[in-house]
Parts: structure tokens; sequence; C-alpha cells
């Protein structure tokens, strides 16, 4: 297995066109018309050139770091030998988070390819089906108030391209450009503060979210309230909670991190709602404090989301379960473009 190293490119463009693509390092930067050519679909099925959302693009960096080729033979099955798998992983900066929510770049899509002389090259795209990840600890918190995700991070993804190998022809040298596209989560965000003395299983509703109910499991502990003073010298309790929320109209109501294959974005699109994260809420200090986790929030198999949360206690008198979801949710495709990747040969076999 070989790899090359990295270049970088800045994508600016207006009005729905590419208008000037910078590369670090002296490379050849895509032209309008070669962007145009996205049109057409050839790693994926056709995409609508209408659903890529240019006019986004220009507020992101992105950049690939490495490319890997590999071949890979699972026992008991027939190596194909006519087919090998192109791993770039490149990763996305964000220069402008004004019109979106957050980024998922777990597994950015690929519709088209060209090798060294600009002819699209015929591959498939991985077969594995694409489970939302958005970003949730890009979130963060500055005196109690919650903001988007850092424009100063990078978020690293992995483009997984099936390369076709051909006894008459050799495999391309060097892809002069690579079109894909990740995700951006559009919607309003709405916050439900549940209380957390309903603790007694009863479904609640709430006017800003008239189609869910909410419900604490009902054996989720009393809160334990603030922490006591220095001088008493008593343990440090833990918050600790579980809720659920659910549609009465039978949509799907997601986490925006999915954690297991249940319901991928192919198959499954957003309902009315989506829930990104719980929170902390002491109403009378009006305190907000996260709550991270592994698995704070996740879809169940019947399409009810579950949250649940634990957290030392601290001077603040949590009386609230804080729900942060957005309102029709949307997955946007913010479309990318990168250029003259090398492509490292694969030894010949027995070496």
């Amino acid at each position: 297995m070989s790899s090359v190293s990295r270049a970088r490119f800045v994508l600016f463009v207006a009005a729905g066109t590419l208008v000037c693509a910078s590369i670090v390092g002296g490379r050849r930067a895509p032209t309008a018309a070669a962007a145009e050519q996205g049109n057409t679909a050839r790693a994926e099925a056709t995409i609508d050139a209408n659903e890529l959302r240019w006019d986004l693009a220009r507020g992101f960096e992105f950049d690939w770091e490495s490319a890997e080729v590999s071949a890979k033979v699972l026992k008991g099955d027939v190596p194909d030998a006519n087919m090998v798998m192109l791993t770039i992983s490149m990763r996305v900066k964000i220069l402008d988070a004004t019109d979106w929510i957050t980024i998922d770049v777990n597994r950015p899509s690929v519709f088209e390819v060209l090798d060294e002389n600009g002819r699209p090259v015929d591959c498939q795209p991985s077969e594995l089906l694409s489970v939302r990840r958005y970003e949730k600890n890009g979130w963060w918190w500055e005196s109690s108030t919650t903001y988007p995700p850092r424009i100063t991070e990078w978020y690293e993804g992995k483009l997984l391209i099936r390369l076709p190998v051909y006894t008459n022809q050799p495999m391309p040298s060097m892809l002069s450009q690579v079109t894909g596209y990740i995700y951006v989560l559009d919607g309003k965000i709405v916050k439900i503060d549940v209380p957390f003395e309903a603790r007694d299983g009863k479904w609640l509703d709430f006017a800003a979210t008239p189609d869910l109910l909410f419900r604490i499991n009902p054996r989720t502990p009393a809160p334990p309230g603030p922490l006591a003073p220095v001088e008493e010298d008593l343990p440090i309790a833990l918050y600790r909670y579980e809720t659920y929320v659910k549609s009465q109209s039978s949509q799907l109501v997601m986490a925006t991190q999915d954690v297991y294959r249940r319901f991928p974005r192919d198959l499954y699109p957003f309902g009315d709602y989506a829930i990104i994260r719980t929170e902390l809420f002491d109403s009378q200090r009006q305190v907000v404090t996260p709550v991270f986790g592994e698995y704070t929030v996740t879809t169940g198999p019947e399409g009810v989301a579950y949250c649940n949360g634990e957290k030392e206690q601290d001077e603040n008198d949590y009386d609230m379960i804080r729900h942060v979801l957005v309102m029709g949710p949307a997955d946007v495709k913010v479309p990318f473009v990168l250029t003259d990747i090398p492509i490292p040969s694969l030894p010949p076999t027995g070496e």
C-alpha cells in the first residue's frame, strides 16, 4: 500500500458557477467549464444539478491529504482482479457557518471523476450506506450560550472510490478532477425544556412542537440539586436521565448523529423534526450546561428518539432537560472540486 502527499485548494463561487479555485503548490486550478461538467454523474446515479448548493461552497475550504490504493479479498470470496479501492483522505474547514446548522463530512459522495486527460473515469462509489454523522462536538459553549461549529477547526472525511482495472488499458496515473459533495443540515432550531419533575412516565406535548410527544423514563432519579458547600465534604452526585421523543403522526424522529445503520440517509429522509443534543437547564438562574457523551441521542428501531445523559452536579440547580431540535431538517448537498490527485500504483503480484 502506497500513498502520496497532500495538496490544498480554496474554492470561490458566485451565482452558482465556479469562478476561481487556487491551488497551494502551483497545481492546475479547475476551470468554470470543468465545474459545469459535474452535472453528469459518473460515480453515482445522476445528480440533479439543482440539488447542489454551489452558493454555500464559498463558505468552505476543501483539502485532500493523501490517496491510497488497495485490494481486498474476503475468505471464501472469489478475488475481483478487475477492481481496486481508492481511498482519498480529505478534510473540510468552515469559513462561513451563517446559512446552515451543522456539517457532516463522515462520508463525502462522489459523482464525477476525470483522469489525467480530462476524460470521465467509469468508477463506482463505495457500497456502504451513508449514516448521518452531523458534528456534535463541533458545538461549543461560552457563558452558558451555545454557538455553531468552530470555523477554525478541520473536519475529516474519506472518499471511497472503486476503480476498474482493465487488461487492455492502464489505470489512470492521476485524477485531474474529483467532484463530489458533503452534507450540511438546514432547518430551524427549536428548544424544548422538559421538567425533571415529570417522571411519572406520561407523554407531554408542547406548543412549539405540536406533533411531538416527550416522555421521561420513570426510572430517571430525582435531580440531586446544587453542589453542597465545600466544608460539608459530601460526595459529588450525578444528574442522570433518559427521555423519549416520538411523533404523533408516526414520522421518524431521528438523531442528527446516528450511531446505528437502521435509517441511512440514502433510504430514509428526515421527518418534520430531528434531535441534535440535550442539555441541563437551570430555569431560575437561566444557566445551560452541555451534556457530552458517545451516544447521548440515538434513533430507536421504532423511529423514536432516545435521549440520555449523565453529568456531575455543580453549583446550579438544574430542573429542566433541554432538548435541542431541528424543525424541518433537510440534508443539503454542498459540492466541492479536488484536483490533481496522483494515484499510487500497486506492486506487481508476488512482490
